[in-house]
């Protein structure tokens, strides 16, 4: 487990974790972390070759709320998902998918109130 603490630019503050992970392609290396200054989760991706993907945000719902479509280059591969500070405290899953349908990584991200020290928690 990798701990860090991660203050809002703007004053109010969220911790954040990322648990319940799923990795279905073992040909694909996924890091996921969270930028300290911008409230952005940053996915990084090693894929052995070129392929189309589409990275998905949903509520507890089942609701899509942020989605693209991401084409991964053979090597390292980094994009981001901005603001998550705009979302609603609570859980939210995140995916990695072939354009197919089929799952390369999920997770679910957890937002909830932290105090004036928050800590960023991923459980890998």
């Amino acid at each position: 487990m990798i701990t860090r603490t991660l203050p809002h630019h703007t004053g109010s503050a969220y911790k954040f974790s990322i648990s319940s992970i799923q990795q279905n392609d073992s040909s694909v290396t996924v890091n996921v972390s969270a930028d300290q200054n911008t409230s952005s989760i940053i996915i990084d991706i090693t894929s052995p070759d070129n392929r189309n993907t589409i990275v998905r945000m949903m509520n507890r719902e089942r609701k899509i709320i942020k989605i693209y479509s991401w084409y991964l280059m053979k090597g390292r591969n980094i994009t981001t998902i901005k603001n998550y500070d705009e979302l609603d405290t609570g859980w939210y899953i995140f995916q990695i998918m072939k354009i197919g349908g089929d799952i390369i990584y999920s997770g679910r991200i957890t937002l909830s109130p932290a105090l004036k020290y928050p800590l960023l928690r991923f459980h890998l």
